[in-house]
């Protein structure tokens, strides 16, 4: 994901700086967040707040429900730089015109076009299943992960781990109950 988001400015081409920047805010969003591309396209401007150090994004999500995201120094950072050049827009990604938010098959084509220029190949919602990962990974609470995901049920967060908990608990099991037959 790393290498796909440093890629978003080289794939931006003819398309400018302007059109690099919001790339480059939208992966970062993606990853550091754990977004869906459908949230992160119908984010609207207004619900870009500041509350001190921190930056959320007011947002709906799959149901309908309104939610905030907390978003990293970096995703907020780049964020705030891409609204300094976007086009006058009541969305926070929005098409070159201004005038709707983007599609989310244009989220594909970004993550596509970045994907390429890194030598990889991505989808968006690879973005989420490694934020979900990542968390785990540095031991944060399943719970907390959970409601960082914005998942109703626990199980669709637990799906999306791609790391390796669980990895040889069949063998730890087995050698314990093998101990214990012994005495």
């Amino acid at each position: 994901a790393r290498r796909v988001v440093a890629a978003a400015g080289r794939a931006g081409g003819r398309r400018g700086e302007a059109v690099a920047l919001r790339d480059r805010a939208l992966l970062q969003v993606l990853w550091d967040t754990g977004m869906r591309r459908g949230d992160a396209v119908t984010a609207e401007r207004a619900g870009v707040v500041r509350r001190g150090e921190v930056t959320v994004l007011k947002h709906s999500v799959k149901g309908g429900r309104d939610v905030e995201t907390e978003l990293s120094p970096g995703a907020a950072a780049a964020v705030e730089a891409w609204l300094a050049a976007a086009p006058p827009s009541r969305w926070v990604f929005c098409a070159l015109t201004g005038v709707r938010p983007m599609a989310p098959g244009g989220v594909n084509r970004v993550v596509e076009r970045a994907a390429r220029a890194a030598g990889l190949r991505a989808h968006p919602h690879q973005f989420r299943a490694a934020f979900i990962t990542r968390c785990l990974d540095a031991g944060i609470r399943l719970e907390r992960v959970q409601a960082a995901a914005h998942h109703r049920d626990i199980k669709s967060t637990v799906r999306y781990d791609r790391g390796a908990r669980g990895a040889g608990v069949a063998a730890e099991l087995a050698a314990l109950r093998a101990n214990v037959s012994k005495t």
